[in-house]
């Protein structure tokens, strides 16, 4: 999530180390909001156009001199804290935003429960993503785990489709062929009963007798 105090992303092998805050966090989110709405974010990242175009606006807002890795880098972060982060919330009632605690306003049952569900939640407890942030990664990212969340649901809904498919294959190649034939055998019982009383026709043997034809065709 993002941290109250400063903390540095990226390795010894970049010229500079990028060292974040939350203002830093927000101008960094607002810049890619406006590549986002522009156009220039074709996938799951912004193309060489948007990433420019930060770049320039970073440095000139905040004079600091990061370039596409650190800034890709935050991305990458900002992106898997912001899944994590909407993990946390779902299917959550009765809860919001404290800003005096700067995270989500919650029992301790509740807070004991969610880290006991997935550990990785426990960081939230001292500092969750705040709405204004939160709303801004929306726009950066909530395309991309909506596709990536529908592409699940499609693959679901494609594997019951395939089942319902073969289904329908053994209901016309076992079951429907089964039931003719329990049908044939009922008619012929009743015919013979028929026979037996005296009332057995000549056009209901014919008919036993088509219907066997195409059975065995």
């Amino acid at each position: 999530m993002v941290k109250t105090r400063n903390f540095v992303e990226g390795d010894s092998s970049l010229a500079t180390k990028a060292v974040w805050d939350d203002e830093l966090a927000l101008i960094f989110c607002e810049l890619c909001v406006n590549e986002v709405n522009a156009g220039n974010r074709p996938t799951t990242h912004l193309n060489s156009k948007g990433w420019e175009n930060v770049i320039a606006l970073f440095q000139a807002k905040t004079q600091k001199n990061y370039g596409k890795p650190q800034l890709k880098n935050k991305w990458d972060t900002l992106k898997k804290e912001w899944r994590l982060w909407r993990e946390l919330l779902k299917e959550s009632t009765g809860i919001g935003w404290c800003p005096l605690k700067k995270t989500v306003d919650a029992t301790e049952e509740w807070w004991a429960e969610k880290i006991q569900e997935n550990p990785d939640f426990k960081g939230f407890k001292k500092k969750g993503i705040e709405p204004q942030l939160n709303e801004l990664m929306w726009q950066m990212f909530g395309g991309i785990v909506a596709t990536g969340e529908n592409a699940w649901h499609l693959r679901l809904v494609f594997f019951h489709v395939g089942f319902l498919w073969e289904m329908m294959h053994l209901m016309r190649d076992l079951v429907f062929p089964l039931m003719r034939y329990h049908q044939t055998l009922l008619m012929e019982s009743l015919i013979e009963e028929r026979k037996h009383l005296g009332l057995y026709t000549v056009r209901e043997k014919n008919q036993v007798q088509v219907e066997n034809h195409q059975e065995i065709h």
